[in-house]
Parts: C-alpha cells; sequence; structure tokens
C-alpha cells in the first residue's frame, strides 16, 4: 500500500487526526514548565491565540549524532 500524502485532499486540515500521522510521529507529550512560560509570553503579547495555545503538544524526536547529541563530539569554537 502506498499512502502519499501530497495528493491527500484534507491535508492541513486533518494532519492532526490522521491515522498516517499519528503511526509516523509518535504520541504526543506535554509540553514542560519552560516550554509552558514560552507559549504565555506569546499568548500575552498577542502572537498565539488562547485557543491556540490550548492545543498545542510536543513530540519526541530522535536525536541524531551532531545535533544536539551530547556524544557526537562536536565542540563549540
Amino acid at each position: 500500500m502506498l499512502l502519499e500524502c501530497r495528493t491527500c485532499p484534507v491535508r492541513g486540515d486533518a494532519c492532526r487526526d490522521c491515522m498516517v500521522s499519528a503511526l509516523v510521529e509518535g504520541p504526543a507529550v506535554p509540553l514542560d514548565p519552560r516550554e509552558l512560560a514560552f507559549v504565555a509570553q506569546l499568548v500575552g503579547a498577542g502572537l498565539v491565540s488562547r485557543d491556540h495555545a490550548r492545543e498545542l503538544y510536543a513530540r519526541r524526536q530522535p536525536v541524531s549524532a551532531g545535533h544536539g547529541d551530547p556524544l557526537s563530539g562536536t565542540r563549540a569554537g
């Protein structure tokens, strides 16, 4: 079976509820305290609505070598 998101008639509007997205992206994770504080600042500045802020969540992503991996041996400077 081939699933092609580019040709989906409801792409964008229904991605959040799509089973393919759920399988590929993994489970949603609650925002941590720092993220919640940042979102509160965005709401306070009028850049994000309260309703939209309530729907925000995080996603876990694997860390690849050289991009935030503390064991990658990458050094600053």
